[in-house]
């Protein structure tokens, strides 16, 4: 016989003024401590279980409950990031894959988690894109690189790009804080089970910018430096003629 599949209440939207003037606010549980919360205008309000149930929803929010198999999964899954986190276990780089954020938290979230994409981080060589302050390096060493993008911009100019020189400096520095702060770190082989399993990929590996990308940047660098010079030089001839 075939499992039931069971769903359990994770919000609901009430109206509290009238069917005139209706008011909407909306009610949910937060699902790491079971707690729920009412949102109305500028307040939030703890409910309890029991003031939930007396409620007439005019819609009313479900989510697929984990089986057991998937309760082991999340179990497994957010003790092996700990553990990791902790350096309480240590493994080899070479044996680590970096799983997004974002797919880390539909893991431990829904029933269905979905594919694992990671195109997006991707270059043309199949290496990590590098961030456009990486193929562009900033003069302002100050900015946060975690609030950097990874971006293919080499198209793009700006004036306050430093020299050629001050980019082989960076050697990916903020690709490599974008990818450690927007990710998980995992065993290998525990990415690859998660890989079979809900499909996407490919994992990552590492977290060092490609480095044809940022010698390819370096020479558009030094290519639009000489032509501004060239550029200027002969508007300096044509103002003095």
């Amino acid at each position: 016989m075939q499992d039931e599949t069971k769903y359990e209440l994770i919000g609901y939207i009430e109206n509290i003024g009238t069917d005139e003037r209706p008011k909407y606010v909306p009610t949910l549980k937060n699902m790491k401590s079971g707690q729920w919360f009412t949102i109305r205008d500028h307040e939030l309000m703890k409910r309890d279980d029991k003031s939930i149930l007396e409620n007439y929803a005019s819609m009313v929010f479900y989510r697929k409950k984990f089986d057991f198999a998937r309760q082991k999964e999340t179990r497994n899954l957010k003790s092996q990031i700990e553990l990791l986190s902790n350096d309480d276990l240590k493994f080899d780089s070479s044996r680590l894959i970096y799983i997004p954020n974002y797919w880390f938290e539909k893991a431990i979230s829904l029933a269905s988690p979905g594919m694992i994409h990671t195109w997006h981080l991707l270059c043309k060589h199949g290496n990590i894109k590098p961030s456009y302050r990486d193929c562009f390096f900033t003069k302002n060493k100050n900015l946060n690189a975690t609030n950097t993008s990874v971006l293919d911009a080499s198209f793009i100019d700006k004036t306050f790009i430093a020299s050629p020189e001050d980019m082989e400096d960076s050697k990916g520095t903020y690709t490599s804080l974008f990818i450690e702060n927007q990710s998980v770190k995992l065993p290998k082989e525990i990415g690859e089970y998660f890989l079979e399993k809900y499909g996407g990929g490919p994992l990552i590996k590492g977290v060092n910018a490609c480095q044809e990308c940022l010698e390819e940047a370096i020479a558009v660098k030094t290519r639009r430096r000489r032509e501004r010079k060239i550029i200027s030089m002969h508007d300096s001839k044509s103002r003095n003629c």
